[in-house]
């Protein structure tokens, strides 16, 4: 956590830069970003994988 609130450019220096104005929404909003890009990046990884591997279905 500390290197990306070390951060000098990027979702680390934005999430710094509101925790210094008090905005929590600017704080969290990364976050969310961040959780929903994964989500979604193992959502695709997996169905390439049952595409991919469909005999580990059987």
């Amino acid at each position: 956590m500390e290197e990306w609130l070390g951060a000098t450019s990027g979702l680390g220096y934005f999430s710094k830069r509101m925790m210094s104005q008090l905005d929590g929404a600017g704080v969290f909003a990364p976050i969310v970003i961040i959780s929903l890009l994964a989500i979604t990046l193992v959502q695709i990884i997996t169905i390439f994988e049952n595409i991919i591997l469909h005999w580990r279905n059987q």
